[in-house]
């Protein structure tokens, strides 16, 4: 697959977390997809999987009790990686963060098969969800 059809999973799987739409999000993940989420809170960490993947972002509409927005900026895309550049922001129990991040793709065959997610502010991330 070539940058445009790449870009274009990558923005099909923005619009269905922004939608809360966690099955058509499933659809675009390779089964053995890799999530790195970086930092100390109890959501970092390798998601080992589709369903692991799916079950993190899942955990974190949970834990911000569905207050975990996400506005997508842009797309840069080549024939293996997809950089998704965006505004995100959480809260739960009183503390909030509100940043830019980047998530770095790698797109095979027509779906994502890794993902390392990059927080500008990791530690306001971290704080919401210890």
């Amino acid at each position: 697959m070539g940058a445009k059809e790449n870009a274009e999973v990558v923005r099909r799987g923005y619009e269905a977390f922004q939608k809360g739409d966690l099955a058509a999000f499933d659809d675009i993940l390779a089964d053995d997809c890799v999530w790195h989420v970086p930092g100390k809170s109890q959501v970092a960490g390798d998601k080992k999987g589709r369903q692991a993947t799916v079950e993190y972002y899942g955990q974190i509409g949970q834990l911000s009790e569905g207050s975990i927005q996400v506005e997508l900026h842009d797309v840069v895309a080549n024939d293996e990686h997809v950089v998704g550049l965006h505004r995100v922001s959480a809260s739960r129990g009183g503390k909030s963060y509100d940043t830019t991040e980047c998530i770095v793709f790698h797109v095979q065959g027509g779906r994502i098969s890794e993902g390392w997610e990059h927080p500008f502010d990791l530690y306001g991330q971290d704080e919401v969800f210890a």
